[in-house]
């Protein structure tokens, strides 16, 4: 199929993000994994760039996130404040509204999902202490927002009409064996649960409703734990909603976004209602905001209260509050300051875990998830930090369950925008954080500096167009280092006191330089080195690797250092172009050397005239092109060597004769090793060292394990077998940008492996949408092409993006003049 669009709804993508490699000798030894570390932080962004020095990686791309790929719930232990990896995960998009104990060391987790650890459940399910999910699944129609446990069954609150294979109004118990078979209880409200509790003989009730068991309830009942039956004497007529109970000998605590009436006093927000008598305790706390979760204090003296007020007990107390039971005023000593609500509160011994909004409490940084002296209310050391707003905290023994909503993709993490460095022994996120406001392209480490390029204009808040050097301990910007290029650095290489950068600019270090320069590293100027891609305005350079005094250049160019040189070639001290020739038919996204080869990737055809695949192998020295022939079926991205294997990522599903997963390791006769890292996305940047081989991209998944955009994977990861077929399922996904970079119009081609809703959009670096190529278009399955016409965007770098069959997918596109 081929649409062709007006320039107004076109655009292009560019398959040659550069991938800068290092392959260093003489590291310290990691210790050798067998499969993808799942102790290693992932990125919640595409990783477009990488660089190793010792045991430190640094990272660039379009990230803002370093941390675990938990989704939207975790168990983080108590002491180190780290997240259980094997812990199921939950799909994209789920929400998780409670979670309870099950007395064994496993959990019930409600929500609003579709499976957990890849099993199908609907919106309830248990988690075994082994952190497997049982086969048991009442299967609720709607989302489960309240849970209580009684000894061989489980009270389920939320807003659904069906549950355990019968038909249940919002309210039900489900047998905690089996299948989750519902019990005859059943006391219909006519509304939503939003919260339970329960003592021997009753369940109170809270939510929107206005009817239980056909009499008159408003928000909260007390109901008969036997018979299902409500109590018509007990009922406090609450006017709004109730978010949270919490039960004492002879107290339930009410908190919600209601009003009330006990006797002659309105109450509004958090009331004390005696649990056998309902009537309301002349108890006042009076918040000025919703109450979403309360949790008793041990001490029996206190009520923690969580929520979006700003004032509660008679005190300044934003989102967080200690209330005396007696007295209904808060405690002086308690003030954390919180910068913004909780959603969820539990506390232990002497500490209060929160859940919410809040990032801060006074000057300490907490990000959605803290804990806090029950005293003071100072945050203690304990910190896991989440990258979005969590909604709900629950301790049992020594871990910690958050969860929340779509926004929750990773708990324990730090916040890193474009530019991160992990420590590969720990596969933990270090403090260096140089905050850059656009896509990092590329990154080379010179000494004590780590250069950035990309398209970007600031980096830690000081002007620095499309190229800076940070600081390789600290993260801070050096003052005086100040090239200037007039347009985006794709690719750095560094050597005796010079960086090489390579880009689609026509200025930089204060001259003339076209696409290529080599600047100093002292103050960024300009060397003489020149080598001059042409055709002007129509070339580029997109990866550079240094031999000695050898740069070779990847990109797209007919003519360099003065001489015919097509797309690839070698350039000598002097900026000439040396006698080494191996002419690429298309375009070149990655170089790697290794034990005097040099390996090629990119969208390319041919190489020294010999027909490739997208990938090829030439004598360094020579130039004379290898035997071997990878012939991967998408372009080829990235490369790293290490002794005599490359490891190649990309656009690809089969590469080397085997079918491999968007990466993939090649012997130096270009067939693929049993080595198997499969992700469901492309692969955008390697490094590979003799221990481990650190992947960066647009993925979620890697060998099966949720990793996002960024894994470790061990060297000795292997598959034994027959390779009858793929380990990832097919997805839709970019095959060709051709021709790209262009001047007026490309191709835009990708697969669709089954018929699904297109939208195909192009956007600008600041991800500004500036065209849109398909709508929510409905296309079959199979090949399509869509041609681009530029016509009013200026030159530069641009992002295509592909959605479709569930997933999405970004690539880049290159647009000269």
């Amino acid at each position: 199929m081929t649409l062709r669009l007006s320039p107004a709804r076109a655009a292009s993508r560019r398959h040659c993000c550069i991938a800068l490699v290092l392959a260093i000798g003489g590291l310290p030894a990691v210790v050798l994994a067998q499969a993808v570390r799942p102790d290693a932080q992932a990125a919640n962004g595409v990783v477009r760039s990488s660089a190793i020095v010792g045991n430190t990686l640094y990272l660039g791309g379009d990230f803002t996130w370093v941390g675990y790929p938990t989704g939207p719930c975790a168990l983080v232990d108590r002491t180190s404040a780290l997240p259980l990896m094997t812990f199921p995960v939950l799909p994209s998009g789920s929400i998780v509204n409670v979670a309870i104990p099950d007395g064994s060391g496993g959990w019930y987790v409600g929500g609003e999902f579709t499976a957990i650890g890849g099993v199908p459940k609907q919106n309830l399910a248990h988690i075994l202490a082994n952190n497997t999910v049982a086969s048991w699944g009442p299967d609720p129609d709607g989302p489960v927002n309240a849970l209580v446990l009684r000894g061989l069954t489980l009270v389920v609150g939320g807003n659904f009409i069906s549950i355990g294979g019968a038909l249940r109004n919002s309210l039900a118990t489900v047998s905690t064996s089996g299948t989750g078979t519902a019990t005859s209880w059943n006391p219909d409200p006519d509304g939503v649960v939003l919260a339970l509790a329960a003592n021997a003989t009753t369940i109170f009730a809270g939510g929107v409703f206005t009817t239980v068991a056909g009499s008159s309830h408003f928000s909260l009942a007390a109901i008969d734990a036997t018979s299902g039956a409500v109590s018509a004497s007990w009922a406090p007529q609450v006017l709004g909603s109730v978010y949270s109970v919490a039960l004492s000998d002879t107290t339930l605590y009410v908190g919600g976004q209601f009003s009330a009436l006990g006797g002659s006093t309105a109450y509004s927000n958090l009331i004390a209602i005696g649990s056998a008598t309902a009537a309301f305790h002349a108890w006042a706390p009076e918040p000025d905001g919703p109450v979403r979760a309360l949790a008793l204090a041990a001490n029996g003296v206190e009520v923690f209260v969580a929520g979006d007020f700003l004032n509660a007990g008679g005190q300044v107390r934003r989102g967080l509050a200690a209330i005396n039971r007696v007295t209904g005023l808060a405690r002086t000593s308690f003030n954390p300051g919180a910068d913004a609500g909780s959603s969820g509160v539990a506390t232990v011994g002497g500490t209060v875990y929160a859940a919410g909004a809040f990032t801060a409490f006074g000057t300490a940084s907490r990000l959605h998830v803290a804990a806090l002296d029950s005293l003071t209310g100072r945050p203690q050391v304990w910190s896991a930090n989440a990258d979005g707003e969590a909604n709900t905290v629950v301790v049992s023994g020594n871990s910690v369950f958050v969860g929340g909503g779509p926004v929750l993709s990773s708990v324990g993490g730090v916040t890193r925008v474009r530019a991160a460095a992990i420590d590969i022994v720990s596969g933990r996120a270090l403090s260096w954080n140089p905050n850059v406001d656009g896509t990092v392209e590329a990154i080379t480490v010179v000494g004590t500096s780590v250069f950035l390029g990309g398209a970007f204009t600031t980096v830690g808040g000081q002007p620095r167009p499309y190229l800076a050097a940070v600081d390789r301990q600290q993260g801070t910007v050096r003052a005086g280092w100040l090239p200037n290029p007039n347009g985006e650095v794709l690719a750095l290489a560094a050597g005796d006191g010079v960086v090489y950068a390579g880009g689609l600019f026509a200025a930089a270090g204060g001259q003339p330089r076209n696409t290529l320069a080599a600047l100093d590293t002292t103050a960024g100027a300009a060397t003489p080195w020149n080598p001059n891609p042409v055709p002007l305005g129509g070339s580029t350079v997109t990866s550079l690797v240094r031999s000695g005094t050898t740069i070779f250049v990847g990109g797209v160019f007919t003519s360099i250092g003065g001489q015919p040189r097509q797309s690839l070639a070698a350039i000598g001290s002097n900026g000439l172009a040396t006698s080494w020739s191996a002419d690429a038919t298309g375009f070149v996204s990655a170089l790697a050397l290794s034990k005097g080869n040099l390996y090629v990737g990119g969208s390319i055809t041919s190489l020294g005239g010999q027909p490739r695949g997208n990938a090829g192998i030439v004598n360094a020295t020579s130039g004379a092109v290898l035997p071997g022939n990878p012939a991967a079926s998408g372009p080829v991205l990235a490369l790293a060597a290490v002794g005599d294997t490359v490891y190649a990522g990309g656009s690809f599903t089969t590469i080397g004769g085997a079918t491999r997963g968007f990466v993939s390791a090649l012997g130096t006769n270009g067939v693929a090793t049993p080595w198997k890292a499969d992700t469901d996305g492309p692969v955008y940047a390697l490094v590979a060292t003799p221990y481990n081989v650190c992947i960066g991209g647009d993925f979620s998944v890697v060998a099966g394990l949720r990793r996002t955009n960024f894994a470790i994977a061990g060297v000795g990861t292997a598959v034994t077998g027959v390779d009858d077929g793929p380990t990832v399922a097919p997805r839709a996904m970019f095959t060709a940008i051709q021709p790209n970079p262009f001047v007026r119009t490309t191709s835009v081609r990708f697969t669709l492996p089954q018929a699904s809703r297109v939208t195909l959009e192009v956007l600008d670096v600041a991800g500004r949408r500036v065209a849109t190529l398909a709508d929510d278009a409905l296309l079959p399955a199979g090949r399509h092409e869509v041609e681009f016409s530029a016509a009013g965007l200026r030159p530069g770098l641009y992002l295509c993006r592909l959605a479709a069959a569930g997933v999405r997918s970004t690539t880049k596109l290159v647009h000269t003049q």
